[in-house]
């Protein structure tokens, strides 16, 4: 029942997380000499930008195109920033550096290069939140099936309330007053 599962199935599925984690870890300092995989690592790397670009990005796409071209591009647009992000703009931030911030600060002209970019992203910015609708389709879309289930609930609930009313009076379903 949903019951159950709100009771217990979480707790049941934090435990199971909570035990995979620690079986990892374990497995981890047992076998130090061996590497992860390249993979993986960009995997884990990676995972948590990931997380934060996908939402914005299908809900743009999803506005543009149907789902399955909305999905890919999102998986490209997210990896891409991910990694731009993870490997570039941290470190920089942080102050720290790697061979691929040594190679593309070598490159000639790469500050203005970069301040025009960054100045040309920013007026891009501006003139889609100067043309952008208040309410896009998808979040109208939302706000009415929100509204549909909050009205259903609100009839189930008046439904019970009169039926247990009934029920105290004595009166059986079905009759007349």
């Amino acid at each position: 029942t949903y019951l159950f599962a709100y009771l217990f199935g979480f707790l049941l599925a934090s435990l199971a997380a909570v035990t995979m984690i620690f079986a990892a870890r374990v497995l981890h300092e047992k076998t130090p000499e061996i590497q992860e995989p390249r993979i993986i690592t960009f995997l884990a790397d990676t995972s948590y930008a990931v997380y934060l670009f996908h939402w914005p990005f299908y809900i743009i796409f999803s506005q543009l195109m149907s789902n399955l071209p909305a999905v890919i591009l999102t998986i490209i647009f997210s990896y891409f920033f991910a990694i731009l992000s993870f490997y570039i703009i941290e470190p920089l931030i942080a102050g720290k550096s790697n061979p691929l911030i040594r190679k593309i600060s070598r490159l000639p002209h790469i500050k203005p290069i970069s301040a025009g970019a960054a100045g040309i992203l920013t007026l891009i910015t501006l003139i889609i939140i100067a043309v952008a609708p208040q309410v896009g389709a998808f979040e109208t879309d939302l706000m009415v099936n929100g509204f549909k289930q909050a009205q259903t609930n609100i009839g189930q609930t008046k439904t019970l309330a009169e039926q247990a009313e009934l029920s105290r009076l004595g009166i059986s379903e079905g009759t007349s007053l």
